[in-house]
């Protein structure tokens, strides 16, 4: 099978990521040049993108697309004005032409509803940006519920600090994107798509948001699509979420997964960033990859939930209605108020291949929680793992990695690329705990002492270097701590499971900035398998 993406970005968690997923099974997933995908601030050259896609789609069994990149250039160009709606859906017209030319072709598409902020490039737009998002949430909560005194205190305050014409200019873009995708979903009604997926980015449970979503679920019942469109939490995961439907139809079997969620009372919560109730986005996302999701009950044994899995998540999460955020204004408190260890032990005694969504805290995992699963499973005992960003990518990357573990369990052995699974497994480790909810506090103190470093949100090019060779010094002993603790010496089960045990040796980490800031990092490690004799 050969699958062609089409990335939201150039982005390691956006491109590299579902490529990586894919080779573990030798799935060759091509992308355009890098040259043409853009960069942080520079947008994707669209025709360039759009003929592109043209010319490979006669060697493809399946497309997944990013509307947002085919049609402005990329996720940080889909909140600028610069491309009118015209402009915009004409990009659309690519995927008649392909379906006219290539019949047999599958296509899957994914697009973003419009953030509650606006793209953060410095120490003004991140004010901008809180300003904003906390002015569209109590003005549409208004709309809908009565404010407190201080919430209309707070509403005054900011319809009076916003700039009218960039509010103006927010929302027109917000016209222009939803226009968009309702056009997409028309697409879709004629054929000229397979499956489309809506990806709701940074939001809250109030906001113009919520309107476009009803008014777009309208237009999905209207056009009869319930069953090829699905509106959910995230975005940076949709490719991975896409390439996780693909392999689990092409298996001809919806693999079962079985959910616990640690604390029991964190599935009904609201993650940071998020529109909806943890369980709700759950069952949304294993609707895209084709999982059939179940939850297991609280206080009975596993053996008693009257149900048969194929893999087991369990997803750390926060028993506090507002979750914490690692980049927030105040540091998580990373002790809990629960013991978690009488759990994990339950959970070892179960023979499924165990992913783990560490979904606790926004932008970083959990470290406590992370030195428990160590200790008491093993992390290389683990078939996924993911703590990055927001609660929906992380969600995203754990179903998308186990979906491609079981593939790759049902492979002849040489075929499954087992160097590369644990590889993508430990570069996770890595980067979600020991880089963003490590290295990178120390980065943004670095950066916020050095007046011509520039700013965390966009690096000076002294602060770049500078940061660069901190971050690379730093990840080299944090990685080989890690390894030295949690993994040297350390035996785990073969994958597939039951197949012999296994040692891990680590030959080093290579780090980057690839966007000039410390929000995301390129960390890769370099590791070898082993069997045990």
């Amino acid at each position: 099978m050969k699958i062609g993406l089409i990335p939201i970005d150039n982005r390691p968690c956006t491109m590299q990521f579902p490529c990586q997923l894919g080779r573990i099974i030798k799935t060759e997933i091509i992308i355009p040049p890098a040259e043409i995908l853009g960069d942080f601030l520079q947008p994707g050259n669209t025709p360039a993108i759009r003929n592109w896609v043209m010319e490979k789609a006669a060697q493809l069994d399946v497309l997944i697309v990013s509307v947002d990149m085919l049609c402005y250039g990329g996720l940080i160009n889909s909140r600028e004005g610069v491309i009118n709606p015209d402009e915009a859906i004409e990009g659309l017209k690519v995927f008649a032409r392909l379906k006219e030319i290539h019949p047999q072709l599958h296509i899957m598409g994914f697009n973003v509803i419009m953030r509650t902020s606006v793209t953060v490039r410095d120490d003004k737009t991140a004010v901008y940006g809180r300003d904003l998002g906390e002015y569209l949430f109590l003005n549409y909560k208004e709309k809908n519920s009565d404010l407190s005194v201080h919430e209309k205190k707070r509403l005054n305050l900011l319809d009076n600090r916003i700039p009218p014409e960039l509010l103006q200019e927010y929302c027109a873009v917000r016209m222009r994107n939803h226009q968009v995708n309702s056009e997409v979903l028309l697409s879709l009604a004629r054929g000229d798509l397979d499956f489309v997926i809506l990806c709701q980015e940074d939001a809250t449970l109030y906001g113009p948001h919520k309107e476009e979503q009803m008014k777009l679920e309208e237009q999905i019942i209207s056009l009869g699509l319930n069953d090829d469109v699905v509106i959910y939490n995230g975005t940076d995961e949709a490719g991975m979420l896409l390439l996780a439907r693909v392999l689990n139809f092409e298996r001809k079997a919806m693999p079962v997964f079985a959910f616990n969620f640690v604390p029991w009372e964190g599935r009904n919560n609201i993650p940071p960033f998020e529109d909806r109730p943890l369980a709700e986005n759950v069952k949304l996302q294993c609707t895209v990859a084709g999982i059939i999701p179940v939850f297991i009950q609280e206080k009975k044994p596993f053996m008693e939930q009257g149900f048969i899995a194929d893999a087991m998540t369990i997803i750390n999460c926060s028993h506090r209605q507002k979750g914490e955020d690692w980049l927030g204004p105040i540091s998580p408190t990373v002790e809990r108020d629960f013991a978690v260890g009488d759990f994990l032990r339950l959970v070892q005694e179960i023979r499924l291949p165990l992913g783990v969504a560490d979904l606790r805290f926004a932008n970083g995992g959990d470290p406590g929680f992370l030195k428990e699963l160590a200790e008491r499973i093993g992390l290389f005992n683990l078939a996924a793992y993911a703590g990055w960003n927001t609660s929906g990518n992380s969600l995203g990357t754990v179903l998308a990695h186990l979906s491609v573990f079981l593939a790759a369990c049902e492979q002849e052995e040489e075929r499954a690329d087992w160097d590369l699974h644990y590889g993508f497994l430990l570069n996770r480790f890595l980067d979600d705990v020991i880089y963003q909810a490590g290295i990178r506090q120390r980065l943004i103190k670095l950066i916020s002492d050095q007046e011509d470093f520039g700013s965390v949100y966009r690096l000076s090019p002294k602060g770049c270097v500078a940061a660069a060779k901190y971050l690379q010094d730093f990840m080299m002993l944090e990685a080989w701590s890690f390894y030295e603790l949690y993994i040297k010496e350390k035996e785990f089960t073969g994958q597939p499971l039951g197949k012999g045990k296994i040692k891990v040796d680590f030959h080093g980490v290579t780090t980057g900035l690839p966007w000039g800031r410390l929000f995301e990092a390129d960390i890769k490690a370099k590791i070898s398998i082993l069997p045990e004799v």
